[in-house]
C-alpha cells in the first residue's frame, strides 16, 4: 500500500544539517525516499506541507529544560 507522499516541508533528518524543502515517499508504513522533488510520483492525493516541519523516521522529539541546583537544557530525538 502506497500512504500519499508529504510534498514541500522542511524536513529534518536527523544529522544535525539545516532542514531543506524536500518530498517524502511512503510505502506499507516505511519511508522509501526523501528527494528535493519526488514529482508526487503521480499520486492522486498529496500531504502538503508547504511552511512546516517533517521530521520523517523520528518518533518523539524533545526539548527540556531540567533544574537541579542549575538549569541544564537538554534536547533530542528518540526512535
Amino acid at each position: 500500500m502506497t500512504n500519499p507522499p508529504i510534498v514541500g516541508g522542511s524536513v529534518f533528518d536527523g544529522t544535525g544539517a539545516r532542514p531543506r524543502t524536500c518530498d517524502v515517499a511512503i510505502a506499507n508504513g516505511r519511508i522509501t525516499a526523501i528527494e528535493a522533488d519526488l514529482g508526487a510520483f503521480g499520486a492522486r492525493e498529496t500531504i502538503d506541507a508547504t511552511g512546516r516541519l517533517v521530521t520523517p523516521g523520528f518518533v518523539m522529539g524533545y526539548d527540556a529544560t531540567i533544574v537541579a541546583g542549575t538549569v541544564t537544557r537538554r534536547h533530542g530525538v528518540d526512535t
